[in-house]
């Protein structure tokens, strides 16, 4: 996998800048991801869990990505681990979905 544990903090403070201007946090450009989660609970307390739950999601499709290849076994897993990356990637993309629906009710 290509991504970095950075790159995935700077993808969770873009989700968290994204979720922000849309609940209208003033602003949300020049406030760290940990001040933007706090702003955003406060606004909006169903976003602020779909956000957390959607986190989870990632880091768990994550975390699967960066124990298959500290094992060197990317591209040939075995029926379970495929069954686990299933899994993660349905959790991810679901929980994504269930993340945008809520903020176009807004």
């Amino acid at each position: 996998m290509y991504l970095t544990r950075e790159d995935l903090h700077v993808f969770y403070h873009q989700v968290h800048q994204i979720v922000a201007k849309k609940l209208g946090i003033e602003d949300f450009e020049l406030k760290s991801a940990s001040e933007l989660v706090d702003e955003i609970e406060k606004v909006n307390p169903n976003v602020s869990s779909r956000v957390r739950t959607f986190i989870k999601a990632y880091e768990r499709w994550f975390d699967f990505h960066q124990k298959i290849d500290a094992a060197g076994s990317s591209g040939n897993l075995s029926t379970q681990q495929n069954q686990e990356l299933t899994a993660a990637m349905d959790a991810r993309d679901s929980t994504r979905k269930e993340l945008i629906s809520e903020l176009d009710k807004l």
